[in-house]
């Protein structure tokens, strides 16, 4: 089990650390307007649509992750955890977050807001 629980502490350093590679200026102006274009999205239309527009980002960052020049490595040997890497990356970086930014909307909205109206 020891093992294991290394392993996996290993895989998610180095995912932090291509991540870190990876975010360039470019790619972390994308992603800050993405972030606030999908908040924007989720207040102002509905979840369905901020949802839509969170898989697509995920899907964009994907690809900008995966065509990186710092990920040549893995992108030429997959079987290297290049995937798991990438999903890794994406799930630390971009779903988990805005995932915890809906729960809290969502419970500002269905919770706390009504008390203030009382």
């Amino acid at each position: 089990m020891p093992e294991l629980f290394e392993a996996l502490i290993s895989i998610f350093s180095r995912a932090y650390e291509i991540g870190l590679t990876v975010m360039t200026p470019v790619p972390t102006l994308l992603y800050a307007s993405c972030f606030f274009l999908i908040l924007l999205a989720y207040l102002k239309k509905s979840h369905r649509f901020g949802v839509m527009l969170l898989h697509f980002t995920l899907v964009l960052f994907f690809f900008i992750i995966w065509n990186h020049p710092a990920f040549r490595y893995f992108k030429f040997n997959p079987w290297h955890g290049g995937y798991a890497y990438v999903f890794i990356m994406l799930a630390v970086m971009i779903y988990i977050p805005i995932r915890l930014v809906f729960a809290f909307i969502n419970f500002w909205q269905d919770y706390l807001q009504p008390i203030d109206r009382i």
